[in-house]
């Protein structure tokens, strides 16, 4: 990532690189803690997919209900990750990490223990606040000090999580265990972490303080929400994320109210899903370093595009579920190389600005294009949801051309990953 295995130093017109000096043990010991706290956010995130069905039917609530209960827990991300640079600055990441998991923990208890749906709308926006501080704190922490293989690693963390719920999830259902308890064990899951970053506290930096010493001084929120790169951005977030929700939240009840497969097969192939995004995001760490993020980017785009397609598409179940594995595949680089190309894109002043910006951006395509796609499944049918993906899919990729294309005209350009060199201001 950026800052990675270098410190960048503007003198007169030039980017100078110095390398970095840090104790290997403390970067293993809290890159571990980084690693676990988004693995957390990857179970609780991917449990609501697997466990609407019985959700709805515990509360009585129709289909598209999913979307309320998404822009709850959406608002509280957004609110969060969008102001949390500041906290970060101000009390430094171990403090702003504890705050959010202790939120997030709350927000799981909510879903498992509280009897009526309004509480649990409210419980989605607790645990909303909690995941977009746990979210930001981690990808500008471990961004900021790591390389760009650390960064994809601290993503296929997120998709170990979200990997093993949705498996946890369905045995549960299929042993006729109720859906509360996945909720009940994820906030005991959480409340341990909480315990975990309490034992490292003081061995977290300062945010704003690189690990060679140096000072990152970032610009005011409201210049670099002045910057139309930054807006272009926020879209492009949306949409990715937004995507990947569909496909997660949405799969289960596609392939089993409409498609007519057995829970346990659509369940697993949704953790299917979920493999392949991590496994994805685990080859992918090791070429991170080496391969170009723009190529990175465009391949796994035109991946998600064809994947779509496929669900969509979908003679037989067989196809739709290759195309969940591709889309898995597909979208398992992309959010890791989106944030190390933020300060290429927006400029190192901006970055830690942007990052929060485009991680709430990132919140709202889950409520947002999942919730739509709820929405147009309720008034046409669930066969809506491919057509959603495709659409969503090239819409991201229109995108992200336009977002280099504009980074590519502007100066100075901050060169991210390990292959940096002097370049002009």
């Amino acid at each position: 990532g950026y800052g990675a295995l270098h410190a960048v130093e503007r003198r007169g017109t030039s980017v100078v690189v110095t390398a970095k000096s840090r104790s290997q043990g403390e970067d293993l010991l809290l890159l571990a803690v980084a690693y676990i706290g988004l693995g957390s956010l990857g179970v609780s995130d991917t449990l609501l997919g697997i466990a609407w069905p019985s959700m709805r039917q515990t509360f009585g609530v129709p289909i598209d209900a999913m979307g309320i209960l998404l822009i709850a827990s959406t608002v509280g991300f957004f609110l969060s990750s969008f102001t949390i640079g500041q906290l970060l600055t101000r009390y430094g990441t171990g403090p702003v990490l504890i705050a959010g998991l202790l939120l997030r923990a709350l927000g799981s208890f909510g879903y498992g223990l509280l009897p009526v749906w309004g509480t649990v709308i409210a419980s989605g926006f607790v645990a909303g606040l909690g995941g977009g501080a746990i979210d930001v704190s981690l990808n500008n922490y471990v961004s900021t000090h790591y390389r760009a293989s650390r960064l994809n690693w601290l993503h296929a963390a997120y998709g170990v999580g979200g990997t093993a719920a949705p498996l946890a999830l369905t045995a549960l259902l299929t042993s006729r265990i109720p859906w509360q308890i996945s909720y009940i064990g994820t906030g005991l899951l959480i409340v341990g972490l909480i315990l975990l970053v309490g034992l490292t506290l003081k061995r977290w930096q300062v945010h704003g303080i690189r690990a060679d010493g140096s000072l990152r001084h970032g610009a005011p929120l409201a210049e670099t929400l002045r910057l139309p790169v930054v807006w272009l951005s926020i879209v492009l977030f949306f949409f990715y994320t937004g995507v990947e929700a569909t496909t997660g939240s949405w799969a289960f009840t596609l392939f089993t109210e409409s498609r007519g497969a057995d829970i346990a097969t659509a369940g697993t192939w949704v953790s299917i899903y979920w493999a392949c995004f991590t496994a994805g995001r685990v080859l992918i760490g090791f070429a991170a370093d080496h391969v170009d993020p723009h190529l990175i980017l465009r391949a796994g785009m035109g991946g998600a595009v064809v994947a779509g397609a496929l669900i969509w598409w979908s003679p037989v179940n067989g196809i739709g579920y290759a195309g969940m594995a591709l889309m898995g595949f597909s979208l398992a680089p992309l959010f890791a190389g989106m944030v190390v190309l933020t300060p290429e894109r927006v400029g190192d002043r901006h970055a830690t600005n942007a990052i929060g910006i485009q991680l709430g951006a990132a919140g709202l395509g889950v409520s947002g294009l999942a919730g739509l796609a709820g929405v147009l499944a309720r008034a046409i049918s669930l066969e809506v949801i491919g057509p959603v993906l495709v659409a969503g899919a090239l819409v991201m990729t229109g995108l992200n051309e336009t977002v280099s294309a504009h980074a590519a005209r502007r100066t100075p350009r901050v060169i991210s990953g390990p292959q940096r060199e002097d370049a002009d201001a």
